[in-house]
Formats: C-alpha cells, structure tokens, sequence
C-alpha cells in the first residue's frame, strides 16, 4: 500500500445492548509492537474466552503468563486490531478513534510504516492494539488510514 490507500473491512456483529460511543474516551487494554499475530487482524471479541485466545497472542515473551483483564460482556466489548508481520522498526499502529451512527461504528485504524529511502532497524514487529468499547449491536467498520513516512535521504559527509 502507498500513502494516502484506505482498506475498509466490514465485520457484522449480533450483540445485545447498543449504546452510543460519541464522546466515549478509548480505553487500551492493551498495545505492544511484539506480538505472535504476524497477519492483519481487525475482529471484536465479546466473550472472555474470545479474548483469552487473542491476548495469548499479544506477547512474544514465552514466560509471559499474565491474563487478560476482567471485562463485563454483558456491558463491553474489546475490539483487536492487528497490523501484521512488519520486517524493520519505525511503525506506528493505533485505534485513534471511533465513532458511532445509528446503524454502525467506525472504528479509525492509523498506520505508519517507514518508506523505502529510511535506514531502519532490521527487527520484525507485529503491532496490535486492544480497545474496550461499550458493548453493541450495531455493524462494525473498520477504517485502516496507512501512510507511508518519507526519510530524508542519508548523507555522508567526508
């Protein structure tokens, strides 16, 4: 993808209890750049089983055993997105918003990733972040704003 491209993904949801999330202050369970999760990933878990599957996928760290937080299903929801495998360092990955109609939430996705001219690290990251929403019936959009960051270019000086 070039600067600028939107992928739109639509997920259709059947849960009880909608509710408005205008003015609603994202709340982040969770966001690391060293997750297992190496394929884009843009889901809704609302069961703690559910969540459980995806938060063992959270942490890289073979001794990492900690579990997911207590959410109340019956109120919340988490939303997971999941940037994928990514070869160098320098990306950038987060639920930045999200907002609410009368028929579905939008959920904005930001991407960045550094452009082909930059002298990046070479260590793979998998960004994900976990977002607890109030719990909804309503169809979920999800809305990936990727761009790709220009480096200037390197110079040496003799």
């Amino acid at each position: 993808m070039r600067g600028g491209s939107r992928i739109l993904t639509w997920l259709t949801l059947t849960l009880p209890l909608g509710s408005s999330l205008q003015g609603q202050r994202l709340v982040h369970i969770k966001q690391t750049l060293d997750s297992r999760i190496d394929v884009p990933v843009r889901t809704v878990a609302y069961d703690s089983a559910t969540l459980a599957v995806w938060w063992r996928q959270t942490t890289n760290n073979p001794f990492d055993s900690s579990a997911p937080p207590r959410i109340d299903f019956h109120r919340y929801m988490v939303i997971v997105v999941a940037m994928g495998a990514r070869p160098t360092i320098g990306n950038a990955f987060a639920i930045t918003s999200i907002d609410s109609t009368a028929t579905s939430i939008r959920v904005h996705v930001r991407m960045s990733s550094p452009g082909n001219d930059c002298v990046e690290g070479m260590e793979a990251q998998y960004p994900v972040d976990l977002v607890q929403v109030p719990r909804s019936n309503k169809l979920v959009i999800f809305d990936d704003q990727y761009r790709e960051v220009a480096c200037k270019p390197v110079t040496h000086h003799d």
